[in-house]
Parts: structure tokens; sequence; C-alpha cells
């Protein structure tokens, strides 16, 4: 797995194709969004706002194929059926619309989730110049297809390489609003499940535990108590530490007062006996990987900047050692916390991890640092051998 942007992705030679949809009302209460979702489409529609997952088909598919794997993926989970309505954001975006719905009018400044049912148009080609990047197109497609207020904010691209040798090229792309990154782990699963189901005649989706809705994560939250006293203390002493701001970056980043090009260089600093042999170190340390990396970037930071490590850390809300119900899920499940270590030492970081997790667990209950893995499906025969596929996570 390769955590990239847009520009630098690795991308066959080829033609871009999407899979076009587009929706029209269904039956069903609006839902409030969570909370991480208002805050995101409180900016409004804007290009670079979507995620997206490529991976090379597990084995030769045709575009009908695929196009049926994916609406199988549509229809197993709602939060791919609902659309965000209502902020001030999408006026002009319902006018002439034909999947207008009546409620529209009604309550335009309260931001809302509103169910859909998402129809194929077919494949199309979008428009590119000739030899044009593919990256470029699907750029194009995402910046579009893929905001906040969109109807539907997801597409499926199949890039089918020049050379025949190689393999199409799925890229699923979403707006954040309905996925995190972990999201798109698991769509890339239920994606090649539902394809392997077709090749071996079954219905897409046959082999796949269910998946419950993120809007019940979403309710659930909302429902329980607030958080405990000592959770708002340890935040307003982080916050205080920080001026009142959210970590930053404490090296100097020279002129950014305009806006810059991104600036993306991955290195592949371990291989996989690499990442075996810190496993191991980790363990005989009794301490996680993380805590290794965190630990290192402590004495970098002393080093460079003479200040520990403030940064914010991505914790779950997914994965809950009372219930595995949203281990199949997709949705936006990592909310931020702050991670702040002084200490190099590979146990001292040990603890900033779990006082960095418990700062927003304890709202939660207790917390699994275990993840369940993007596991291959079990219970079905396979004619086409393993679904399990290499990808590109990618953001703008």
């Amino acid at each position: 797995m390769r955590l990239t942007t847009v520009t630098r992705m690795s991308l066959p030679d080829g033609v871009v194709h999407r899979f076009a949809t587009d929706v029209t009302p269904a039956h069903g209460e609006d839902r409030s969004p969570s909370f991480d979702q208002a805050r995101h489409a409180s900016l409004g529609p804007r290009p670079g706002s979507w995620m997206a997952v490529a991976f090379t088909l597990p084995f030769p598919a045709d575009r009908d194929e695929v196009a049926r794997a994916w609406l199988a993926v549509v229809a197993r989970h709602e939060t791919l059926r609902t659309v965000l309505t209502g902020g001030g954001h999408d006026r002009d975006e319902h006018a002439g619309r034909t999947d207008r719905d009546d409620r529209d009018d009604d309550n335009d400044d309260e931001l809302r989730l509103r169910p859909v049912t998402v129809r194929p148009l077919g494949w199309r080609t979008p428009p590119a110049e000739p030899g044009e990047d593919p990256r470029a197109v699907l750029r194009r497609v995402f910046d579009k297809a893929c905001c906040p207020f969109a109807r539907p904010a997801h597409a499926l691209c199949l890039v089918e390489p020049r050379d025949e040798r190689e393999r199409p090229v799925v890229v699923i792309g979403l707006d954040h609003c309905h996925v995190d990154a972990w999201s798109l782990l698991v769509l890339m699963r239920d994606f090649c499940s539902c394809l392997d189901d077709l090749a071996c005649g079954l219905e897409p989706g046959t082999c796949l535990p269910p998946a419950t809705a993120f809007a019940a994560h979403t309710a659930e939250l909302a429902a329980r108590p607030p958080a405990p006293d000592e959770v708002h203390r340890r935040w307003a002493a982080i916050l205080a530490r920080g001026g009142g701001e959210m970590p930053v970056f404490p090296l100097d980043l020279g002129d950014i007062s305009t806006p810059r090009e991104e600036v993306v260089e991955v290195r592949d600093v371990l291989d996989p006996a690499g990442v075996a042999a810190l496993d191991e170190a980790a363990a005989a340390g009794g301490v996680r990987m993380i805590s290794l990396a965190i630990a290192e970037m402590t004495a970098v930071l002393h080093r460079r900047a003479g200040v520990g490590l403030r940064a914010v850390l991505p914790v779950h809300s997914r994965h809950d050692v009372r219930t595995a119900r949203w281990n199949d899920s997709v949705g936006w499940f990592i909310t931020n916390s702050v991670i702040e270590c002084d200490d190099p030492d590979p146990a001292a970081c040990a603890v900033a991890v779990r006082e960095a997790s418990t700062s927003v667990r304890t709202h939660w209950g207790r917390y699994s640092p275990r993840t369940a893995g993007c596991r291959t499906p079990r219970g079905c025969s396979r004619s086409r051998g393993s679904t399990t596929a290499a990808c590109r996570l990618t953001w703008t």
C-alpha cells in the first residue's frame, strides 16, 4: 500500500473511463451528519475535498462486470446512497435538476443527509488532450464529481492501459464526507469480493459480512452522555500549551503567506524484511512499532528544533472491544487527538500514544488498538484465486 497524492500516484499510460451514475429521491428520513461531516461540508463545494483508492484488477474482467461489482458495493453501504443537502451551499446545484426533491426548500440552512437511489448511466470517456496524463484526467473528474454536495459524491473510473499486457486500474474516488482512509481499504476489499462473486456465478456480495450504516454510528455517539471532566481538562491543557491552537509544524517552512504547490516525496524506508525486523525490535522492547516511530520523530525534533513532538494523531472510533459491528462499515470513523512527547524513550512514547488515544476514546468506551485486517471473505469457493490487490491511497 502506498499513500500519495494524485499528482504523484503511479498509473499506466492509458485511457480513463468513468462509470457515470446519478441519483433520485428515496424513501426515508433525513439524518443529521456527524460532527466531522458537518465541519467538512461547511467549507462548501471545492476541488480537492476527495480521497481515492487505486488498484489493479485482480484478474481480467470487462467493464460490465466492473460496473456490476461497484453497484453492489454502493448497495451495500448506506453512506454511498446519501447526499448532503442544506447549509446554504447547494442552492445553485439544485436548480433545474431532475433529482430535485420536494424537501430541498425546507430549512435550507440546516445541513442534513438525505437518502437517495443511485442509478447507473453507463460508461463515459472524459475529454482528454492527446497524450494527456491520466492523473490529470482523474483529478478533473474527481474535483467535479466528488465534492461535498455532489449527487452522488463518488465516482468509479477505470484506466485501461495502452499496453495490452497490463491489467486495467480501478480508481474509486469519494468526497471525504463519506469515507476515511480505512474505509477505502474496505471498499477495495468489497469490490474485489463482489467481482470474484460474479466470476464464480454468484450474486455479488454473497461472501461478505453485513455492513452497518455509518449513520447508526453517528446516532449512537450523539446519544451518549457528554465526555467526562478529565477529557475536557486534558483538551483545555493541550490547547493552552499551543496558545489555543492545534499543533503546527515546528520547523521553518519558508514563506507560506500565499498558496504554494504541494511538495511530496515518497521514500521507501523499509522493505518487508525491514518491517519484520522493526516489529521484532518493538516487541523486544515491550512496545508497538508506532512507539518506535514516535521516539525517532521526537529525537529528530529535539535535534532540529529544540522541542519535543506535538502533533495531531488520528484515532479510530470504528474499533471497540465491546462490538465488531463497525469493522466492515464505510464512513468517517477517524477523529483527531493530539500526541505530546518530550522523551524519546520508546516506553515513554508508548505512554504518550495511550494518553492521546484516551483523550478521545473515553467518550466512546474502551478502545481496541488491534485493527481488523481487510481480509478476504471466507466460506466461498474461488475460481480466480485470491482477491488481494496492491493499492494506492490518494488525496489532493
